[in-house]
């Protein structure tokens, strides 16, 4: 592929990119066993993306499909895998 933008010249080749799906994961997050954990920062160790729970402990987010590793609070790390998204 060629192009000329602002009269610069390209030309673009190569470009292998990896089919990554996304998926949803939702759930609850409880203090010793029945406590909700409210207002929790979930942390992706992938991304930095951050994500709460609500007052309830409840979450509920997309990321990309596979096992990634999650801090909550900063305090633990919580493996979750999250399966691709089926349309």
């Amino acid at each position: 592929m060629m192009g000329d933008a602002l009269g610069i010249n390209f030309i673009l080749e190569n470009f292998s990119f990896d089919n990554i799906k996304g998926g949803y994961i939702n759930g609850h997050i409880y203090f010793n066993s029945n406590i909700p954990l409210q207002n929790a920062e979930i942390k992706s160790l992938l991304n930095n993306k951050t994500y709460y729970t609500n007052n309830e402990g409840y979450f509920d987010f997309g990321h990309p499909e596979g096992n990634h590793l999650f801090s909550i609070n900063n305090t633990d790390t919580l493996e979750i895998n999250i399966e691709p998204h089926l349309t």
